[in-house]
């Protein structure tokens, strides 16, 4: 049923630098501001901890985060994908019935992770954790993530809705107040419990203060909160199933690289390798306050130019490799010229060999933050299957190579194993990517490399130079 809740249709918006910049600036802030206090405050944690404590909790961190996403459906990228088309339709009940479905699907999947963390948490806790207290500790872990459940889908209804402010307003806020918390319990001496604790509290916080907004948002643009009746719309349940199917198998085989590469660290190795391990990557939060912001201006812009022809698509994303090649090549530089200096002072004892960690894994982040575009290029060219086979090879290197290698060679090794990995997922890009320019796989980066159009402008430069010295 088409039911139009608007008094007359909207004018076609044009997608203008004016217009995107305001909504861009407090996505920039906002994760700027939040990366910030995450850095600030794991690295207090770490310096009250030490490299044992700060180990117990990137265990728990990476256990929990493993089975939420092995789980979850990320139904938020179906709210991206059909919410505007309602919106566009001016489907009131459609709009409103695809998030309330979306929305209850992703709490759904976060129950049944709750439940399996809770029974793991009960089993054999202390096992999988390494610590006597690891069942209570678990437990906190999956209860704090319980209170998320839900939010991947309300933050984008906000982004669809244009509430780029409200969002950043609460990102900063629940970023601060968490790192407020933890400052309290840990100056109180309650270590690890008292860190749960503050990230429940703060996860709680969050996720009320983004249902409200969304509950404000929803009544503003359709008249209507959230709402659980999905008959006699026009929602197409089953491409949003098959879209949520892909996407979760994406993210699935991807959680699978990234955590398990840790958790098999604390198996074999123990806690302490895992604190160190993670301070390495920690800092290299810097590189993301360019590849994020890189990655959500580019998605839309691949999207809307896939139409174009790939030759155009080749030229944008040659000149954004360069660009973010030097970039994040000045930003890697000066992160391992200044580990050694910087990691003691702000870490304290115990997490120096957390430099050899950043020197090693630092070139596998700057490889992924030049080809940032590859996977939003893939879903572009309805490519989509490339990425999981991408990841697939990605967590099977690491399972294999920890299997193999981690027992003997420690953080050294996984250090090794991400950014082989990182590789890997880039080769596979780079072959999906030859067979969509209609290029051999094996020599798509190597024409890539040899027509970009920074290579040329050079070799325009240089026969500029010879003609103005002969004439």
């Amino acid at each position: 049923m088409n039911d139009s809740w608007r008094t007359k249709s909207p004018a076609p918006e044009r997608l203008t630098v004016g217009g995107v910049l305001p909504d861009f600036s407090w996505v920039a802030t906002a994760t700027a501001a939040t990366t910030m206090v995450g850095l600030i405050q794991n690295l207090l944690i770490a310096r009250w901890l030490g490299p044992g404590g700060y180990g117990v909790l990137a265990l728990l961190n990476a256990y929990t985060s493993f089975v939420y996403l092995l789980l979850d459906a990320r139904a938020w990228e179906s709210v991206t994908r059909y919410l505007p088309e309602c919106r566009t339709r001016e489907c009131k009940n459609d709009a409103l019935s695809l998030v309330g479905f979306c929305f209850l699907v992703e709490v759904s999947c976060a129950v049944v992770a709750f439940a399996i963390l809770a029974a793991t948490a009960m089993g054999g806790g202390a096992r999988v954790i390494g610590q006597p207290s690891g069942s209570s500790l678990l437990m906190l872990c999956a209860i704090s993530s319980l209170m998320s459940a839900g939010e991947g889908t309300l933050r984008a209804i906000l982004r669809v809705l244009g509430r780029f402010q409200e969002q950043a307003v609460i990102d900063i806020t629940v970023g601060v107040t968490r790192l407020a918390l933890v400052v309290i319990v840990l100056a109180t001496g309650h270590e690890v419990t008292g860190v749960l604790v503050a990230c429940l509290v703060a996860a709680l916080l969050s996720s009320v203060s983004r249902a409200v907004q969304v509950h404000s948002a929803l009544v503003c643009e359709f008249g209507s909160p959230l709402r659980f009746r999905f008959r006699r719309t026009g929602v197409r349940y089953l491409n949003i199933s098959s879209l949520m199917l892909i996407t979760s198998l994406t993210a699935t085989l991807k959680a699978a690289s990234d955590h398990l590469g840790e958790i098999l660290l604390g198996y074999f190795r123990g806690p302490i390798e895992v604190g160190v391990y993670r301070m390495g990557k920690i800092l290299l939060r810097a590189l993301a306050l360019v590849g994020g912001p890189a990655y959500e201006t580019l998605y839309p812009k691949l999207v809307a130019a896939a139409g174009r022809g790939c030759v155009d698509i080749a030229g944008d994303v040659r000149r954004v490799s360069w660009s973010l090649l030097i970039i994040g090549g000045a930003i890697s530089i000066i992160l391992c010229l200044l580990a050694p200096l910087v990691i003691p002072v702000l870490t304290g004892s115990g997490f120096e060999s957390s430099v050899e960690v950043l020197r090693i894994v630092v070139w596998g982040d700057l490889l992924f933050l030049c080809f940032v575009w590859a996977h939003p290029l893939i879903v572009a060219l309805d490519r989509a299957s490339i990425a999981n086979i991408a990841w697939l090879l990605a967590a099977t290197l690491w399972i294999v190579g920890s299997w193999a290698a981690v027992p003997a060679g420690g953080y050294l090794a996984s250090s090794a194993l991400y950014v082989i990995s990182r590789v890997a997922v880039i080769v596979v890009y780079g072959i999906g990517l030859g067979r969509a320019f209609h290029v051999q796989g094996s020599n798509f980066w190597l024409r890539f490399i040899r027509s970009s159009s920074m290579l040329d402008l050079w070799l325009q430069r240089l026969g500029t130079i010879k003609r103005a010295l002969y004439h």
